[in-house]
């Protein structure tokens, strides 16, 4: 049976999600986090693409991008993670699939719900206990928001960022926002098709 065509279309945003393989962690040391951020590095050099947001966790990865082409989203993805791999099997002595799939993608299509995808992804340490403070983990972009920090990886976002975003980070998602994230889940088309703009 072939596969479903993602839903990607050029000058698109979108919140990009992959994990470890039965959801085994993908990380296990810091040189991990920091070859992953480094292949993001030059990955946008080679796929030009905007990295509005970014978080690394034990077991998976979210992004919020941005590409004029769609296609460099999926080469991007597809270096990524095929590097990776390469330097998780070297590093631990594996085989096989490090990665559960293809990655998922959801498009986004309003200021409002960009900004709840963002406070998500940025939020996801504090959220699954690993930080008391989201300001405390390493592997995201919220030092770059924080600190205007825009430069080789992260880019700024459409929008401004209000004072305090790292207090609205580190506040709860409402019943509201995860409704939203949740219905953008289900209502993401699967086919090919650009919706009308």
């Amino acid at each position: 049976m072939p596969r479903t065509a993602r839903q990607l279309f050029d000058g698109g945003y979108f919140h990009l999600v992959n994990r470890g393989n039965n959801r085994s962690a993908l990380f296990h040391s810091r040189l991990d986090y920091a070859v992953f951020v480094g292949l993001m590095n030059e990955a946008k050099i080679r796929f030009p693409l905007s990295i509005l947001g970014y978080c690394l966790m034990p077991n998976h990865f979210h992004l919020l991008v941005r590409a004029r082409q769609a296609g460099n989203i999926r080469s991007f993805v597809h270096w990524i993670t095929t590097c990776y791999s390469g330097h998780y099997h070297e590093s631990y002595g594996t085989s096989g699939h490090v990665w559960q799939g293809r990655f998922k993608s959801f498009p986004i299509e309003s200021e409002e719900y960009m900004i709840t995808a963002l406070r998500y992804i940025e939020g996801n340490p504090l959220r699954a206990g690993l930080v008391d403070s989201n300001r405390n983990w390493e592997w995201s972009s919220l030092k770059d928001h924080c600190l205007k920090d825009y430069g080789r990886l992260v880019d700024p976002p459409p929008f401004h960022l209000a004072n305090g975003w790292q207090e609205l980070v580190d506040m709860p998602l409402s019943a509201k926002d995860y409704e939203a994230l949740k219905k953008n889940k289900r209502d993401s088309p699967t086919s090919g098709t650009a919706p009308s703009r």
